[in-house]
């Protein structure tokens, strides 16, 4: 089944109430927002909320889960038309960065209102989001595999500096809600990342 359709199955008061989270988010934090404030927003009574969700955190975990998973099949179809290792982790750090820059709701999700929260590492989203670092994990793996990463690097501390590097690089102009130029960061994180994994004298 294709995402549209998945899209058009969904029931419109389980949208509606997404998209009023969305719409909230834009200009409030999420531990102000109240859920009769939500059910106005999104034109629904308070019940038919417990109805689809469990509480007002599930509705951030929900919206956060079908952006992680239309970015994910994305990536993945981006990916599989990349050749080279290093080019698929330059592609994805541009994209990644992009990500946040272009989507400050989702950004401030991530950066600002899941990471802190226990409840968070037992979501779909959570799942979603650990899909990505398994993707990065193999390629890793194949470029240590073909020469071009050097064999002595921990792929999976490489993984993890890459996407804290990311993260932090990201927070300030997320936070003071700055722009972010995505073309120079991109390029400045994938030359620091590069230099120091790449041997010396590829095979």
């Amino acid at each position: 089944m294709k995402k549209e359709e998945i899209q058009r199955t969904q029931p419109p008061g389980r949208t509606k109430i997404l998209n009023a989270m969305r719409t909230l988010l834009e200009t409030k934090d999420f531990s102000s927002i109240k859920i009769a404030e939500l059910a106005q927003t999104a034109g629904v009574t308070e019940p038919l909320i417990y109805k689809y969700f469990r509480d007002k955190r599930d509705v951030l975990h929900v919206l956060l889960q079908d952006y992680l998973e239309t970015k994910f099949v994305a990536a993945i179809y981006e990916l599989s038309d990349i050749h080279g290792s290093l080019n698929k982790l330059e592609h994805f750090i541009q994209s990644y960065i992009n990500a946040y820059n272009e989507d400050r709701v989702i950004a401030r999700v991530v950066l600002l209102e899941v990471s802190n929260s226990y409840d968070y590492y037992e979501s779909q989203s959570y799942m979603i989001l650990k899909k990505y670092g398994d993707l990065i994990l193999t390629i890793i793996r194949e470029g240590i595999d073909k020469g071009v990463i050097r064999n002595d690097m921990d792929p999976l501390l490489l993984r993890n500096l890459l996407f804290g590097g990311m993260d932090r690089a990201c927070l300030h102009p997320i936070v003071f809600n700055k722009p972010i130029d995505v073309g120079s960061l991109s390029r400045d994180i994938s030359r620091l990342i590069f230099d120091a994994i790449t041997p010396a004298h590829p095979e």
